[in-house]
């Protein structure tokens, strides 16, 4: 769910991250599926961010300074998810993230997020 968006910040919250196709027979999910809802977050930024036509795809080409602060995401656990982006270039974006649990505050992970941003349309006269 989308919890804010502004032009320099957007925040997601996971509800129930013990849903997730990740998640093992007890509901908890690793750690590293953080990059992902850090990912997911990223694209509702440039989804709600598109002022010239529909949103570009995205790829993650790579992160810097991941740190995942627990082992794993219990089952029932509210996660809180934010970007911020650092540059959003032609074809280049960075985004600086972090996912807290709602609960206590904590920061369960958090990392620099680098994407290609894909143009609208093969042969768009702004590429």
């Amino acid at each position: 769910a989308i919890e804010a968006h502004e032009p320099t910040r957007t925040v997601c919250r996971i509800a129930d991250p013990g849903r997730s196709v990740f998640a093992d027979s007890s509901g908890n999910t690793p750690a590293w599926v953080a990059l992902e809802y850090m990912a997911q977050c990223c694209a509702v930024h440039g989804s709600l961010s598109a002022s010239d036509g529909p949103p570009k795809v995205g790829f993650l080409i790579g992160s810097r300074c991941l740190e995942l602060a627990c082992g794993e995401v219990t089952a029932g656990q509210e996660l809180g998810v934010s970007v911020q982006p650092v540059f959003v270039q032609r074809h280049l974006a960075a985004f600086d993230c972090e996912v807290v649990d709602k609960k206590t505050g904590q920061r369960c992970a958090s990392a620099q997020l680098k994407l290609y941003l894909q143009p609208a349309a093969i042969g768009d006269p702004g590429d």
